[in-house]
């Protein structure tokens, strides 16, 4: 995270004014009656494909701004941006068959990743319903505050089963290639990536490295979990991006 001299102490950040004597970090203030008020740049005026910091463990990887409303009114979801060396997982436990929620996929992102994340973004988080699907109960809701995505929220107007609403990011190109969708890398190598729709007892959905909805065996450990996660729209960021062009959390 940058870091500005103030006054001879250093402080987390940047846009640091003196405003009646007193160090404030904005960069634009307002006299308003005689009271200087901040004009705070917050996540909601972000668009589509922009991204912010989120700390895991000791490291800030940036997560691209794809839905608006999709998960609560005012509400911005996010999506891991690059793989991060992450461990490839199965994407469902076998019994219940194909079923996501307690599955491993499930388990990787609402435990082990929300684990992973720091405790000033974790208070960030939002506990949202995410729409799932099995043979045995139909469609029903689950809470979390990780998850993956399922194969409509990715774009696909052919979805198998309605889990949710397309995210703005991405364009309605139903299962073939799209440049969005395939936007996750591993260095410079795109890398496949699990959804959280199941399409029968024995195959998932994920998306290949070329941006196409295809699907694996549930028991495959070659595509890897790409978490999403929801935050208000009214979360203050950064007045402006770094040089690699991502705002940050101001917490």
């Amino acid at each position: 995270m940058p870091k500005t001299n103030v006054s001879g102490t250093w402080k987390t950040g940047v846009h640091w004014t003196n405003v009646g004597g007193v160090w404030k970090q904005c960069l634009t203030w307002t006299n308003v009656g005689g009271v200087w008020k901040p004009e705070y740049k917050t996540l909601g005026t972000l668009a589509y494909g922009d991204k912010v910091y989120i700390q895991i463990n000791t490291t800030y990887h940036p997560f691209l701004v794809i839905g608006k409303g999709n998960h609560g009114t005012g509400m911005t979801t996010l999506l891991l941006k690059d793989y991060a060396g992450y461990t490839t997982y199965s994407v469902y436990r076998s019994s219940p068959a194909a079923q996501y929620e307690g599955g491993t996929l499930d388990t990787a992102m609402n435990t082990t990743f929300y684990g992973k994340i720091a405790a000033a973004h974790q208070a960030l988080l939002q506990t949202v319903n995410i729409s799932v699907y099995t043979t045995a109960n139909g469609y029903y809701t689950i809470a979390r505050k990780v998850f993956a995505l399922s194969e409509a929220e990715t774009g696909c107007t052919a979805a198998a089963y309605a889990e949710g609403t397309r995210c703005g990011y991405f364009d309605s190109a139903g299962d073939g290639a799209n440049s969005k969708r395939n936007s996750f890398y591993d260095g410079g190598t795109a890398k496949s990536w699990w959804t959280r729709t199941w399409l029968s007892s024995s195959s998932a959905r994920q998306v290949n490295s070329s941006g196409y909805l295809g699907s694996q065996s549930q028991s495959g450990s070659t595509s890897m979990h790409r978490a999403a996660i929801v935050i208000t729209d009214s979360q203050r960021i950064s007045e402006t991006p770094d040089g690699s062009g991502v705002y940050s959390f101001v917490t």
